[in-house]
C-alpha cells in the first residue's frame, strides 16, 4: 500500500509533466541483470557499455551498483534498472532495430 500511495503522491507533485507509475514485481536482482550485463559488456580493463556525466553523485552510484545485492542500499540500482528496462529496446524488438 505504500509504494500506491507514495505513487500517487509523485504523480501530483510532476502535475503539468507526462508521468507513468507502474508496479513492479519480481526480483531485484533479475531486474537488475540487463543494465548490469551492459555495465559488464566491456573486455578486462575496457569500459563497458556504460558511460556517466561526471558529477557528485557519481562516487555513491557506482559503490551502490558493486554491492549489489549484498550493500546496504539498493535504491539507485533499482531505479536505474527500471529506467534502463523502460528505455531499452526489449530482445524481440532487436530485428526491427
Amino acid at each position: 500500500q505504500a509504494g500506491k500511495d507514495q505513487a500517487r503522491q509523485l504523480v501530483q507533485m510532476l502535475a503539468g509533466y507526462v508521468v507513468k507509475a507502474e508496479p513492479v514485481s519480481g526480483d531485484k536482482g533479475v531486474r537488475a541483470d540487463p543494465f548490469a550485463a551492459q555495465m559488464n559488456a566491456g573486455a578486462k580493463g575496457e569500459p563497458g557499455n556504460v558511460r556517466l556525466l561526471r558529477a557528485e553523485w557519481n562516487r555513491a552510484w557506482v559503490d551502490e551498483h558493486r554491492g549489489f545485492p549484498n550493500g546496504r542500499h539498493d535504491d539507485q540500482v533499482d531505479a536505474t534498472a527500471d529506467a534502463f528496462t523502460e528505455v531499452a529496446p526489449s530482445p524481440t524488438d532487436w530485428s526491427r532495430a
